[in-house]
């Protein structure tokens, strides 16, 4: 009877003990940096072949997140910025932790920021990008942008509506959809199926203005080193977003029989087919269609006559003309990488073709900077307004 009840309390303990060593990593709250951004640029100083880089993480501080009191007093600074230089990412961590008293935690990251300096090196964007795609404390839904200029001076500003920088930056990102110069986020996960493929991809281009953060275009990289190469704004970045069919809503202005006009983008769409195929060149025709509304106007036009729509109609395709052969110039001429991703219309519905060329397309011969590709546009003006009812002498 004896040495069964010690049988059982030898179980009972073996149990308690299993069930308490889930604590055995345990890390106080007080204790972890809660990390909300990270910036990456170039070291300054390097030495030896291996190219050295500087890691700059915002770390956030409780004690200012909270309303003032009503006796006033100095608001405590919402953040700190901590910065390290190192070989890798993983060591630098290992630096930061002997230079604060919590230790760097990462599941709050809410935006990577590098260096456009950083990312023009051959493979150093797979390398620098390694520890956030492989570490499980990392969240793959973490926005990646690129600085134009210095990484760490992003992480500085200080704005007027959010205590945190990274959220500002967050906000911006999100709410900028609506804008034809704007692509989709670009996330961890994203930047990691670039890195297992060899096509060009395209990442949100940010850039210092005083003291805010402007949404400058998009960085253009050649995805066989993953090396950004030149970067798409303004018309440019328009274009590449008509081809590629990201235009959903924004605006274009137009020049209208001299009077400059403001048309907001309704809807748009595209079709792209292969037209002809060869080594020596490939054909595609984009079919592209829009449909608008006239958003502002300086002119004294009556948008009930269907002369004046139709007149409008071809103002708005011309300019989309334009935009679209201006940006195709810049992605086949000067960048010569297929920031269009022509290349997928090739891999889904030419494999065999594919094959033959991939390895050539946008690097090797280049074929992609040889292809030819005729655009066709389609307008129409909805809901134009009334408002200006001038009419024109013997118009009817």
């Amino acid at each position: 009877m004896v040495h069964s009840k010690y049988v059982c309390t030898r179980i009972i303990v073996f149990f308690i003990l299993i069930f308490l060593s889930g604590c055995w990593d345990r890390v106080e709250i007080e204790e972890r940096g809660f990390v909300v951004g990270s910036g990456i640029d170039l070291a300054e100083e390097q030495e030896g072949d291996h190219t050295k880089i500087t890691l700059t993480n915002q770390f956030v501080i409780p004690a200012g997140l909270g309303t003032p009191s009503e006796g006033g007093g100095v608001q405590q600074k919402a953040f700190t910025n901590l910065s390290a230089s190192g070989n890798s990412v993983f060591d630098i961590n290992r630096k930061m932790a002997k230079l604060t008293n919590r230790t760097p935690f990462y599941q709050h990251l809410k935006i990577i920021v590098l260096a456009e300096e950083l990312v023009m090196k051959p493979y150093l964007l797979e390398d620098v990008m390694d520890l956030f795609i492989r570490d499980q404390e990392m969240r793959r839904g973490v926005h990646v942008v690129i600085a134009e200029g210095e990484a760490r001076k992003i992480l500085d500003i200080e704005p007027m509506k959010e205590k945190l920088p990274m959220l500002y930056i967050e906000s911006m990102l999100k709410n900028s959809y609506k804008n034809a110069e704007i692509i989709e986020e670009i996330h961890v996960d994203d930047i990691h199926l670039y890195l297992l493929d060899t096509k060009s991809y395209i990442i949100p281009l940010i850039t210092m203005e005083g003291n805010k953060i402007a949404y400058k275009g998009v960085a253009v990289f050649q995805g066989e080193e993953d090396r950004m190469v030149g970067s798409l704004v303004g018309d440019d970045l328009v274009g590449l977003n008509l081809v590629t069919g990201k235009v959903k809503e924004g605006s274009i202005e137009a020049e209208v029989e001299g009077k400059l006009m403001t048309l907001e983008i309704l809807d748009a769409s595209r079709k792209i087919k292969v037209k002809s195929k060869s080594k020596e060149k490939v054909v595609f025709s984009v079919d592209i269609k829009i449909a608008a509304s006239i958003a502002e106007t300086f002119g004294s036009e009556d948008f009930t006559k269907k002369r004046t729509l139709k007149i409008i109609e071809k103002a708005l395709k011309e300019k989309v003309h334009k935009i679209v052969n201006q940006a195709i110039v810049k992605v086949k001429d000067d960048l010569k990488v297929d920031a269009f991703r022509l290349s997928s219309e090739l891999y889904q519905k030419h494999y065999p073709f594919w094959e033959e060329i991939e390895e050539d397309w946008d690097r090797g011969e280049n074929i992609f900077s040889k292809s030819e590709i005729e655009v066709k546009v389609q307008t129409e003006i909805k809901n134009a307004g009334v408002t200006n009812r001038t009419e024109k002498e013997g118009e009817k």
